[in-house]
């Protein structure tokens, strides 16, 4: 499952996300705790503070992340693939059928 959430590109953004949200905590906290930088307190305080809300989108993201690999399949992939294959039109019939259609293939999978 996690293979299929990092070929998916909709859902692969999520890693990106994680990642890149990572790499600015770890760097504030070497900023604030190993450089060897003259700050001043408000400084300092400025970055712990801005700490904490990374920490928990950082946490948010971690949670879609789970769900994600719990839930998304090779199959959800190929349905992907497939329908970004054909053109798309905007009638409202073909989109309730495709809704169907993928909300079937989701039951089907589900244990």
């Amino acid at each position: 499952n996690g293979l299929a959430v990092a070929l998916s590109a909709k859902r692969n953004k999520i890693y990106r996300e994680l990642i890149m949200n990572s790499i600015e905590i770890v760097n504030d906290i070497r900023t604030v705790c190993l450089s060897g930088n003259k700050m001043t307190e408000k400084e300092r305080v400025e970055i712990v503070f801005g700490i904490r809300p990374k920490l928990k989108k950082m946490n948010k993201q971690l949670k879609r992340l789970t769900r994600a690999v719990k839930y998304t399949t090779m199959g959800d992939v190929w349905m992907e693939i497939d329908e970004g294959a054909r053109p798309t039109k905007a009638n409202k019939a073909e989109i309730a059928a495709a809704a169907k259609r993928r909300w079937k293939q989701v039951g089907k999978n589900v244990n």
